[in-house]
């Protein structure tokens, strides 16, 4: 979604996408949101289903204000042994600052496999379960659904779409992408400020582009 979907406001352009899609189910073709954000905070754009966060209450308020954009929905929790009992999937790093790459670097050291440190873009590392990456979820909808990686065209502008970009028939970085996302694309898209899914998604189902903009 951001830096990938998203305008930089966090908009899009609704009818044009509605148009595309419209074109794509003529074709078959599915539109899936690939998401590390909260299902809660998807739902202001899609349709699905809200799933639950905790902040610490300990955090200072810029952070928790930070985080609730992407976590709408949670719980303020006083301490990490709180969760002990909680499913816990992923867990998020703020670096206000912006992420130092010598943080993932010392995370992946220190965790030794038990979670998975990832950039995620705005000044934000994940720490996720082994294997529970957007390949993961991905590859269980296309089970379910009988479909071949080969089939997918997939859209990514950071180090947590790098697994998606290399396993996706096609992948496609943004413009101004991390080196590790670009590295990992067959072709690159224009940014998300210039709506480079939407441009690219109209190149491929030309017929019924969208009108020219004055």
């Amino acid at each position: 979604m951001d830096g990938t979907f998203l305008r930089p406001d966090s908009t899009f352009d609704r009818p044009r996408l509605a148009m595309l899609r419209r074109r794509m189910r003529e074709d078959g073709v599915r539109f899936v949101v690939a998401s590390g954000n909260q299902e809660a905070q998807l739902l202001g754009f899609f349709e699905g289903e809200e799933d639950g966060a905790f902040i610490l209450a300990t955090q200072p308020a810029d952070i928790r204000d930070c985080l609730a954009f992407y976590l709408p929905k949670y719980e303020t929790v006083g301490t990490a042994s709180d969760l002990t009992v909680r499913r816990i999937d992923k867990g998020s790093i703020v670096q206000r600052e912006g992420v130092d790459p010598a943080l993932v670097e010392e995370l992946v050291s220190a965790l030794e496999g038990v979670m998975v440190p990832v950039a995620s873009g705005h000044d934000c590392v994940d720490v996720i379960m082994p294997g529970r990456h957007k390949v993961f979820g991905l590859g269980v909808l296309l089970e379910h659904s009988g479909l071949a990686w080969e089939q997918v065209a997939a859209f990514g502008d950071s180090a947590n779409d790098v697994e998606m970009l290399e396993a996706a028939g096609t992948g496609v970085a943004m413009a101004g992408s991390s080196e590790l996302a670009l590295a990992a694309a067959d072709a690159v898209a224009p940014d998300n400020a210039e709506d480079g899914v939407l441009a690219v998604l109209e190149h491929w189902f030309a017929d019924q582009a969208a009108p020219a903009r004055p």
